[in-house]
């Protein structure tokens, strides 16, 4: 359902049609590279229905063919893993038992002596749902495809007043490596508490030239990490570049880094909001629009850190 709701409000935003429909058609298995077709993601083709068609439809007949054409993933079983040599990425739906206080302890601490030994980050995710998980990984939104994306963005921007905002009710766990120390962090409701494994600081922090950053997220895949970092304040250019330095250092490989003085960076695919924050500040639509960040590509591409606008 939050799928339906998501493109009824594309089309809605794209068209101004209010009589939008949608039809979802039965899933099917597709294999992936990792997994095989009986275990591999259920894939869900969105037809989009535009109600009491009239002449507007042949206007927007190009949009009705991208929302065939759009794939939406839903995790089959929603134990979803990316690994490599230097990184560790997972997360995966658990009981209601297993997400006790004790049983995620003991979890928690076999991950850190079993994946994250040896790997430069690793990070397990956990919630007692689907609809929390799913609300917590970092996800791309489906605007920078569609013809006119930016105006999209705009308008679904401003319809969501709640930006940046961990929802209500979320219960979501993780644990993170990252530096030589791995943290947990956990969500129940509006109670969050976080210890350490390994190490005396929290993993998703660091310093670079006396300035502290968080590790909002990163997404993990076969091509180069993204990291998705946050700051009180938007570096220069010359020391998001030292960031990236210390960054690829860390991980042992290239990457592309993203800063941006908020948790929203789902327009970079990255993260919609940090489920650990402890403070939640509401993001104004209209200030996020105008907001700059920075981009830095990997060093290997021989691009400099630039600023960027949503």
């Amino acid at each position: 359902m939050q799928v339906a709701g998501l493109m009824h409000e594309v089309l809605h935003a794209y068209t101004g049609m209010n009589d939008v429909g949608l039809v979802f058609l039965a899933p099917a298995r597709l294999p992936t590279s990792t997994q095989p077709a009986a275990q591999s993601p259920a894939t869900w083709i969105i037809i989009a229905v535009l109600g009491q068609p009239d002449m507007r439809i042949f206007r927007y007949i190009g949009l009705l063919s991208l929302c065939v054409l759009t794939v939406v993933t839903v995790r089959a079983a929603w134990d979803v893993k990316s690994v490599s040599t230097n990184i560790w990425d997972q997360s995966r739906v658990v009981s209601a038992k297993e997400f006790g206080p004790e049983n995620l302890k003991i979890e928690f601490q076999r991950f850190v002596d079993t994946a994250c030994a040896g790997r430069r980050l690793a990070r397990l995710m956990v919630a007692p749902t689907e609809q929390d998980l799913s609300m917590s990984i970092d996800v791309m939104m489906p605007f920078d495809s569609i013809g006119n994306g930016t105006q999209v963005y705009s308008n679904w921007t401003r319809a969501n007043p709640g930006m940046g905002m961990v929802p209500a009710g979320l219960s979501v766990a993780e644990v993170i490596c990252f530096s030589g120390n791995a943290t947990v962090f956990v969500r129940r409701g509006g109670r969050f508490s976080t210890y350490q494994i390994r190490g005396s600081v929290p993993a998703n922090e660091f310093v670079v030239s006396s300035t502290r950053f968080s590790l909002a997220g990163f997404r993990f895949s076969d091509q180069v990490p993204r990291m998705y970092v946050r700051s009180a304040t938007l570096p220069t250019l010359p020391a998001a570049n030292l960031v990236r330095e210390f960054l690829e250092r860390s991980v042992g490989g290239p990457v592309t880094t993203y800063f941006r003085t908020d948790s929203v960076f789902w327009i970079q695919e990255g993260p919609a909001f940090d489920p650990f924050e402890i403070s939640q500040p509401r993001v104004d639509a209209d200030a996020f629009l105008k907001r700059p960040f920075l981009a830095c590509l990997p060093s290997t591409s021989g691009h400099p850190c630039s600023i960027e606008h949503n």
